[in-house]
C-alpha cells in the first residue's frame, strides 16, 4: 500500500475537515505519514488509540428496533484500516534498495502501457503477452 493511496482511503472515512476531536487528531497523524518513520507513526497511533478507546466503543440504541450500534462508525473504520495496513505502509524503509513511498512512477508506466495497448486492440492474447513483456523490458 503506497502512502498516497492510504491517505486517500482514510480521507474518504474522515473527510478533509473532521468535526470530532478524535477524527481531527487521526487526520493530522495520517496527513503527516510521509514525515514520520514507522516507529514514530505506530507510537503516535497507539497514543491516540489509548486516548480514544472508550469514545470509539460508545454505542447508540435505535429507538424503533431496540438494537444498538456503534456511534462513531467511520472513526472505527478508520482505526481498523490503519491497523490493517500498518504492515505495508513502511515497506520502503525495510528494503535494501531505494524504493519510493508512493507508486506514482509505476502509474505513469502503466498508463503508457495501457495507451499502447489501446492502439493495438485487435491483438491475440498470446501476442498481447509478448507485447507487454517487450514493453516492460524496454
Amino acid at each position: 500500500m503506497c502512502q498516497y493511496h492510504f491517505v486517500s482511503r482514510i480521507r474518504r472515512y474522515l473527510t478533509w475537515n473532521p468535526k470530532l476531536e478524535a477524527g481531527k487528531e487521526l487526520w493530522i497523524l495520517v496527513k503527516n505519514i510521509t514525515k514520520l518513520t514507522e516507529n514514530k507513526f505506530i507510537e503516535s497511533f497507539q497514543k491516540r488509540e489509548d486516548k480514544w478507546n472508550l469514545f470509539l466503543k460508545e454505542r447508540t440504541k435505535d429507538g424503533e428496533t431496540g438494537k444498538s450500534h456503534f456511534t462513531h462508525k467511520k472513526l472505527r473504520s478508520t482505526r481498523l484500516s490503519i491497523k490493517r495496513h500498518l504492515l505495508y505502509l513502511f515497506v520502503f524503509e525495510k528494503v535494501n534498495f531505494e524504493m519510493p513511498n508512493t507508486d506514482n512512477a509505476l502509474e505513469g508506466t502503466f498508463t503508457a502501457l495501457k495507451n499502447s495497448l489501446k492502439n493495438r486492440n485487435g491483438m491475440l492474447k498470446e501476442n498481447r503477452k509478448r507485447f507487454i513483456d517487450g514493453f516492460l523490458e524496454a
